[in-house]
């Protein structure tokens, strides 16, 4: 949560967990798919807070975070009070991070692969 005045804001905890611990350790039993990442769990956190409090929420992350399993976990609860999901994400890019438009699906059959990118 923010709180303060415009000169000066601060932000406090709302939840305090441990993210690291022996719960989250491969013991063997899990696969590497079924086990959370450190970005997945933070949204849960605050998909969690915001579904409880019934409110809209912004996490703000670094650049460590982003992948397409934490967007689209992001935008996995909608709420239908605000018409919109519940939580927003503001992320810095990676390096590495590349944009594009969705490929146009074909009308006729031709030779190759069909394209991945717009």
């Amino acid at each position: 949560m923010l709180i303060g005045s415009m000169a000066s804001p601060f932000c406090i905890p709302l939840s305090l967990k441990i993210h690291q611990g022996l719960i989250h350790v491969n013991d063997g039993n899990c696969s590497e798919e079924t086990r959370d990442t450190l970005g997945n769990r933070i949204i849960q956190m605050a998909l969690n807070f915001a579904m409880k409090h019934n409110i809209r929420s912004v996490l703000t992350l670094d650049a460590f975070s982003p992948s397409a399993d934490v967007f689209k976990l992001a935008g996995s609860v909608f709420s239908v009070q605000h018409q919109s999901p519940l939580i927003t994400l503001i992320i810095r890019a990676k390096k590495n991070c590349v944009a594009y438009f969705e490929a146009q699906i074909p009308q006729k059959k031709s030779p190759g692969r069909p394209p991945e990118y717009g």
